[in-house]
């Protein structure tokens, strides 16, 4: 069954990057820029109207100051993602979603990021609200959510649910935003930040394989394996389990006393999505300006897409 407000206003709390880059991707060969606007009008009408929210409010990132970038050693913040040319219109449609959609741009945190404190800042006001967005990382945050690739309906994400997402996350990393689980870091290229040492240092390719197969490689923790793992430990102690797994796969007297741990460090920090203002501000440069009453949602939008069902 659906989750139907029982409030009087509903606030969506909108990902705003997804639908940019989808409609920029969709409408590469669009020469009518109204028929772009459209497009882009009615993905978000859609989320809106599926959330069955009243109000929303909605997130872009700058990307360029994205504060994980900083944080990320052993590979690259979404380093795999091939450096190029963005879609004909992604441009346009940033700027159009803030013009016309009044999203406002993160400085130094993700939109990910601003979803989880928006849902926060309004859950102490007393203001029910739906986390609105496609990318699974929003799971790890108890809340209302409206993600059409894990239901065509709102649904709710506990506590419990939202801590074994993050913890199981820890284990197996993120492909989508490269960053290594325990085992991926376990089979990492010598180029790689934390082989810096060996790279630089005056040694030969035969002594250089030697030392790098000091770290065996691991089985491949995916969710099954991960999910596996935790449940031989009380939800209590999934933090200090998952840590002590990073410690016996990368810990050894002769090489490196503390790697696991500041590698378990590392994949925390990049995994995590924000949760409060007072976290935000240790990174952001840009408040986050809260208003989603000022912003409800128009009629004459809805009466937009009359016509398309």
């Amino acid at each position: 069954m659906p989750i139907v407000s029982e409030s009087p206003r509903r606030v969506a709390i909108l990902d705003l990057d997804i639908p940019v880059y989808r409609c920029a991707i969709s409408c590469e060969k669009e020469s009518n820029w109204d028929s772009v606007k459209r497009s882009v009008d009615l993905y978000v009408h859609d989320w809106i109207q599926a959330s069955g929210s009243t109000h929303y409010v909605g997130f872009l990132t700058d990307s360029m100051s994205n504060y994980r970038m900083t944080l990320a050693i052993t590979w690259s913040y979404k380093g795999h993602r091939k450096a190029g040319e963005r879609p004909r219109y992604y441009e346009a449609i940033r700027e159009y979603m803030v013009e016309h959609w009044g999203a406002q741009i993160m400085v130094g945190i993700e939109a990910d990021d601003a979803l989880a404190v928006a849902h926060t800042h309004f859950e102490s006001l007393g203001i029910e609200s739906v986390i609105v967005t496609e990318d699974k990382d929003l799971l790890q945050v108890p809340a209302l959510h409206y993600n059409v690739n894990k239901s065509s309906e709102v649904f709710r994400i506990s506590e419990e649910q939202g801590f074994k997402n993050l913890w199981h996350q820890v284990i197996t990393g993120d492909k989508t935003d490269n960053i290594p689980g325990v085992s991926q870091a376990c089979q990492e290229s010598l180029t790689g930040s934390w082989n810096a040492e060996i790279k630089q240092g005056d040694l030969t390719s035969s002594e250089k394989l030697k030392l790098y197969k000091r770290y065996p490689i691991q089985e491949l923790y995916g969710p099954v394996s991960a999910t596996k793992y935790l449940e031989e430990f009380p939800l209590t102690d999934w933090p200090m389990a998952v840590l002590q797994l990073y410690i016996d796969k990368y810990e050894s007297e002769d090489y490196c006393c503390d790697r696991g741990t500041l590698r378990f460090e590392e994949t925390f920090a990049l995994i995590y999505m924000l949760r409060t203002e007072e976290e935000a501000m240790v990174y952001l440069n840009k408040a986050i300006d809260f208003k989603p009453l000022t912003a409800p949602v128009d009629p004459g939008i809805f009466d937009l897409f009359e016509d398309y069902g």
